[in-house]
């Protein structure tokens, strides 16, 4: 069987917006680093109270030519029930094989929304098993193991304390073009559509607060947060903090 090219980065969300409003600003930052980044949606949204899984469907291509991504897909699992297991499992860990990646970017494994945290979860299993060479032990087209270097989680309901926190002001309004072309799930003004948390004239804005909030905490003005499980391992220290942030948080200029 042929394989694509590997990706540098493989990133999966439960939801089509999801990775947008968790990560969008990473992914942009790898892309215009050169990196080769590749989206796995699970479900496609079906539950969704506002939209249709066709205008949905539009909206991820929008917001994915922004984003500037290799290539998205979508596992379709069952929204609202994806599973901790099984099939999905093995969805999984054949994605991780094809792509091939070296950072693997995951919902959290805890949170409100219980697709979240099982996709959170499914990823975090699959990088093991992937790399697992007779796993599953019943496929006849099994692709060559391959395990990520790291997984790391970004931040959706869970309000978790941040190993590290990225950069991304430059990539801020790229971000929020990205987010803004799922407008069938946000505020319309006057609409007989069904309230959701997402459909909310504060929302979007609350959105930009997050990210400012932990783009203060590293002296800059966006910043979106990530969680590593365990330590994290560190050949430079020097390297690894290029810039000082002063003890209040704020930039020194």
């Amino acid at each position: 069987m042929s394989l694509p090219d590997p990706a540098d980065a493989l990133v999966f969300g439960a939801h089509p917006d999801d990775i947008e409003m968790g990560c969008g600003g990473l992914i942009r930052s790898l892309v215009r680093r050169g990196r080769r980044v590749v989206v796995v949606d699970c479900t496609r949204g079906e539950l969704s109270t506002r939209g249709t899984v066709e205008s949905r469907r539009a909206e991820t291509d929008a917001a994915s030519r922004i984003l500037g991504i290799v290539a998205r897909e979508n596992l379709e699992l069952p929204d609202g029930s994806v599973p901790d297991g099984g099939s999905a499992r093995s969805g999984v860990v054949a994605a991780i094989r094809k792509w091939r990646p070296q950072l693997l970017v995951a919902p959290p494994t805890r949170d409100l929304h219980p697709d979240h945290a099982r996709a959170g979860s499914l990823v975090v299993e699959s990088h093991f098993l992937a790399g697992v060479a007779k796993f599953p032990p019943d496929a006849i087209d099994r692709l060559p193991p391959h395990r990520a270097n790291q997984v790391i989680h970004f931040m959706q309901h869970w309000r978790f304390v941040p190993s590290f926190v990225v950069d991304i002001t430059d990539m801020f309004g790229e971000k929020m073009a990205a987010i803004r072309c799922y407008g069938s799930q946000f505020f319309k003004g006057e609409s007989d559509e069904s309230p959701t948390n997402l459909a909310r004239k504060e929302f979007l804005d609350e959105l930009e607060a997050r990210d400012r909030y932990y783009g203060t905490a590293i002296g800059v003005r966006y910043g979106e947060p990530y969680w590593v499980e365990g330590p994290v391992r560190v050949a430079d220290p020097v390297a690894a903090w290029p810039d000082a942030v002063p003890p209040t948080g704020k930039s020194k200029s």
